[in-house]
């Protein structure tokens, strides 16, 4: 995120994923990067339709 903060867009504050909620050591990573679970969701279009998802996010 520093990266992204420098050389992208120094104004952005807040960050979103969203692993696949059988990803557990996913998950994992991101909480311990400071990702907190927001929503759980099932995605109705694209390449993921049907996967269920966990919208998580960090805010600087």
């Amino acid at each position: 995120m520093i990266f992204y903060k420098k050389d992208i867009d120094p104004k952005a504050d807040t960050f979103f994923i969203d692993p696949d909620e059988n990803n557990p050591r996913a998950i994992r990573v991101y909480n311990k990067a400071g990702f907190t679970k927001v929503w759980q969701y099932q995605a109705t279009q694209g390449a993921f339709i049907g996967h269920n998802s966990d919208l998580m996010v960090k805010k600087l």
